[in-house]
């Protein structure tokens, strides 16, 4: 019995990230996935067990893995064919796919876009001279 509330409650934490991310509040979420406020609630704090059909809805209208949802594994949004098209021509080595999962969530989440922004604002600050070193070089060995 431990094991399935300790999936329940996990369950219910992904849902609330999703939710989090998605900067959405319990009861416009709720609403938009046709349940209540309250029935939400349950399910984020790992009391209720949601059914097929919400996770169908979840997905649908919000675009999320199941997958991840479930079970962890995976994205926690499915990408999209406007996320492919947006980044499909920039590459950035053995990182392409990470950057584009990056970005796609930059574009997405006014969190992550914020969060990214001040961290980099901060990293470019405190290592401008490094930074125009580090350039300078791959610039010299590119035209080598």
């Amino acid at each position: 019995m431990a094991e399935i509330q300790d999936y329940l409650t996990e369950y219910g934490k992904r849902l609330r990230d999703v939710r989090r991310i998605l900067d959405i509040s319990q009861k416009d979420f709720a609403g938009q996935l046709n349940v209540s406020p309250s029935f939400l609630s349950e399910i984020e704090s790992g009391k209720t067990k949601p059914g097929y059909n919400f996770l169908l809805k979840l997905a649908a209208v919000f675009d999320v893995n199941p997958a991840w949802l479930l079970l962890g594994k995976g994205a926690m949004f499915f990408k999209t064919d406007e996320q492919a098209s947006s980044i499909a021509n920039d590459e950035f080595g053995d990182h392409t796919e990470s950057i584009k999962e990056l970005l796609w969530y930059f574009k997405h989440s006014p969190l992550v876009k914020l969060s990214v922004m001040a961290f980099a604002s901060k990293f470019l600050l405190d290592n401008e001279d490094i930074i125009k070193r580090d350039i300078e070089r791959n610039q010299q060995k590119d035209e080598k």
